[in-house]
């Protein structure tokens, strides 16, 4: 991904409970590790984004490489959470695996802490088996093209109308925001980044890279932590997992909303 962050030492987002030298370099051997660090704010929230060997092929020239995200805040209070984000290389863009496919992993703060980190060379195959299976989601919205008419719908979805509410001029913005949106992602589905590929021109693919180049690149301002926490973990996260969750209901053939 285009960080701003200074490329230094690598290291662990809970600095007191880091795992084991030991189970750092089987799990380094096992996935061939690179690893970026950072932090967002103040420093409230460190995380380290790390890349996992093997790229998935979704299409002819448009490959997904294997992320994790691990994220810690220093207050205590959260859990080390293991988010699974691959990225598709060709625009960079970070797409969220859906609801359905299990949840983010949580890593809880107690005196269990460093025993549960030091397992990580444990969770090796659930990870290889959780990147298996969205790669063979992904392959499967390739092959899904999209008319106009569910191109509409499916945005429709994505970005919902609001609830009107008491308050007027709340509901007028945010009604402005939802037709912005929806325009964008439109657009985005003919000219976003590799979705003029031959492969991938027309698709349920393209309309959720589409939805997530927007997300990633457009509709926050591009470089500020506020940007980084919005695509990783605030609104921008929720509407890609969205647009997600509504393409595996539509591959799936189970009980579809009126977007699809």
């Amino acid at each position: 991904m285009r960080f701003s962050v200074r490329l230094g030492k690598p290291t662990f987002p809970c600095r007191t409970c880091k795992p084991s030298p030991s189970s750092i370099r089987s799990s380094r051997r096992a996935l061939r590790l690179t690893r970026v660090p950072g932090a967002l704010g103040k420093g409230e929230r460190v995380w380290v984004m790390v890349r996992l060997h093997g790229d998935m092929e979704i299409a002819p020239g448009d490959t997904v490489a294997r992320y994790l995200l691990l994220s810690n805040s220093h207050d205590g209070n959260s859990s080390v959470q293991v988010k699974f984000t691959p990225v598709r290389v060709v625009c960079q863009n970070t797409l969220n695996q859906a609801l359905e496919m299990g949840p983010t992993l949580r890593i809880a703060h107690n005196r269990e802490m460093q025993r549960r980190l030091g397992d990580t060379a444990e969770a090796i195959a659930e990870i290889r088996e959780r990147f298996d299976e969205l790669q063979m989601f992904f392959k499967k919205i390739v092959q899904v093209q999209m008319k106009t008419t569910s191109l509409e719908s499916y945005l429709a979805a994505v970005f919902p109308e609001p609830n009107r509410g008491k308050d007027d001029k709340r509901y007028e913005r945010a009604l402005k925001q939802m037709k912005r949106d929806r325009i964008a992602a439109q657009q985005r589905f003919e000219t976003g980044k590799g979705n003029n590929l031959a492969h991938v021109r027309g698709t349920l693919w393209a309309a959720y890279n589409g939805v997530t180049e927007y997300v990633d690149y457009a509709r926050t301002t591009v470089g500020d932590s506020k940007w980084l926490d919005s695509v990783w973990f605030g609104e921008g996260c929720a509407i890609k997992t969205r647009a997600c969750d509504l393409a595996v209901v539509a591959v799936n053939g189970s009980q579809a909303p009126a977007a699809l």
